[in-house]
Formats: C-alpha cells, structure tokens, sequence
C-alpha cells in the first residue's frame, strides 16, 4: 500500500470523528484514521491494499459510515467487478460474509471493449465466500434465477451506469434485499451532466441506447442562454429517483407496471450524494462565453453569462461522482 494513496486518505477523512479499536486506543500515526471495530484494518484502508478507485473518489468515507456497524452479515452483492479490486474489499471487510459479485464478460455495448475478461472471474473464484458470476445486469431471467433463494444485506451497483441497465437491475434486485436493506448504486450522471453534455463518450455513460444524441448542450446554452428541461431526461436514473423522492411514486420506462409498484411500495427512502462537478475554468468563464463560435456550420452568437458550474450535494465529501443510497421499508411497513 503506497504512502501517498494513505495520504489522499487521510486528507479526505480529515475533519471526520475517527472509529476506537476494541481496546479504546486509537491507530498508531498514518494509520490513525483507519482504527476498526475489529482487529481488521478498516475500510478505507483495505480499499487502498487492493487499488480500487472507491477510496479516491471519497466513496469508502460514505460506506464505512453505512456499514461499519453491521459487518457481520451473511450476504452482499456488487454489479460491476471491472478488475476484482473492489470485489477483494469486501471480501475482507465483511469478514464473513459470502460476498457475490456479477459481470458481464463480454465486449462493452457501447465502446466494445472488454471491461472483465473472464480469467478475473477465474481468479476471483478461488477466494472462499466469493462467488464471481458472468451475467448480464440487466437480465431478468438470468439474475432471477441465480439468486432465487439469496437474500442481501447490501447491494451496490458499479456496472455500466447506463439508463434502462442500472433501472432493471433495480427492479430485479431489489426483491431480494433483506427487509431494511440497503441498495446503493454509484456514479448515475446527474442532470447537470445530462444538460451541459459532460458524459464520458467512450463508455456512453448516460446515453440512451439506440436513441440519437441531442444537439451540443454547451451549444444550446450559448444560443438560448438557459439549460434544457429537465422532463426530456426522463428516462433516466437521475430524473426517476428524484421524482420519486418528491412524489413517493418510481415511475421508469424501462420497467414493467408491476415493477414500478414493487418499488413504490417497499422504498424506504432515498438518499443522493454527489460531488461538485466543472468543465474547464475557460469554459466556465464569462469572457469564452462572450466570443460565440461556429460549430458544424452553425454559428452561435456570443452569450456574456458564464456557463454555470454544478455545486453537487451540499456538505458533500465526494471526490467525484454519486451516491444514490436506497433503503428498503421493514417488513411491517411494505403494502
């Protein structure tokens, strides 16, 4: 583990009020910031021994938080095992758990390129309690029968980010959340992002599949000086859970009727979490955006306003990216 991943730590967790050991003394020095529960190194300290990119992004703060108390469960579920990083943190924080994740081996939809090749399924598979799954996250009957009979503690969801996926791996998953679960799914573009156009081209992070793109966003706003309505997003994540945090109703396209009820009955509540987000400081600034351009033969006259910059979650301590946090109603409270 390099001294300047714990660095970046520790200046992420500065400010925050630090976990006792069992014995009441706290980390010795660098490692001060990590003291667990246990014995066992805590999370953001586990998450810089394997490299995954949840410590530097600030996402490990928000998890130790969400789980540190509950570590002792019996089963946890991660979408999304890139090059199985994340997959050996949990495997190691929750110390007993089995620990389930999925990937789809197979060339990306939208760039092509193999995310996971199989031989990390292979590698994976050889920890006891991890079971590394080649699936589709957006496969209904596939997921469903795999995970007939499993019940989680925790699902987080880090796998292609895109719409209509992320919304039906909801929809099957979230049935097989224990009563008072938790469901978290990571980096959803956010309407800022959907609305100035800065989405990652090569992964197609936001882009509705099969759909055209809209005109240059930035472009837009030059020539009409305001963004665009947020209703013409309202397929994706971002919208559909900020709707039903406003109106307690999940409404998504993608889903089927008795999909949407599920969720609008047994949502506890959600939380969003994101972190503040800029283009360039040149494109920000009032002066760029008074000069007007000329894009694909259309010219847009100069807007003397700069092109806002999103603040993210207030109090947030994200690096990069969201959170979205959603927890499942107790038994006695589901309809």
């Amino acid at each position: 583990m390099s001294d300047e991943i714990l660095k970046d730590a520790l200046n992420l967790h500065a400010g925050t009020v630090l976990s006792y050991s069992p014995n009441g003394v706290m980390g010795d020095g660098k490692h001060a910031f990590c003291a667990g529960l246990r014995p066992q190194i805590a999370l953001c300290e586990i998450a810089a021994k394997y490299g995954t990119d949840k410590l530097k992004h600030g996402y490990t703060l928000y998890y130790d938080k969400l789980f540190k108390n509950n570590r002792n469960i019996e089963n946890f579920l991660e979408l999304g095992i890139f090059r199985g990083a994340s997959a050996k943190m949990w495997w190691e924080y929750f110390y007993q758990a089995n620990i389930y994740c999925v990937d789809n081996c197979k060339p990306e939809k939208s760039s092509e390129e193999l995310i996971c090749p199989p031989s990390v399924l292979e590698e994976l598979n050889l920890k006891q309690r991890i079971k590394a799954i080649n699936c589709e996250q957006d496969d209904r009957v596939e997921l469903t029968k795999i995970f007939k009979d499993i019940k989680f503690d925790y699902i987080v969801d880090d796998a292609s980010h895109l719409q209509k996926e992320t919304q039906i791996s909801l929809a099957i998953l979230f049935k097989n959340l224990i009563s008072g679960g938790t469901y978290i799914i990571e980096d959803t573009i956010t309407m800022y992002d959907m609305q100035l156009g800065n989405i990652r081209k090569r992964n197609g992070w936001g882009i509705r599949l099969g759909q055209p793109e809209l005109p240059c966003p930035i472009a837009y706003y030059e020539a009409n000086g305001k963004l665009r309505n947020e209703s013409l997003f309202k397929d994706s994540t971002w919208y559909v859970l900020n709707k039903f945090i406003e109106a307690k109703i999940f409404d998504s396209l993608y889903l089927t009727e008795e999909e949407n009820e599920y969720l609008t009955n047994h949502i506890e509540n959600i939380e969003i979490i994101a972190a503040p987000q800029k283009k360039s400081d040149k494109t920000h600034s009032a002066l760029e955006r008074g000069k007007g351009r000329l894009l694909k033969d259309v010219w847009y006259p100069p807007i003397h306003q700069p092109l806002p910059e999103y603040t993210g979650t207030p109090n947030s301590k994200l690096k990069a990216g969201s959170l979205i946090i959603i927890n499942k109603k107790a038994k006695d409270k589901q309809h």
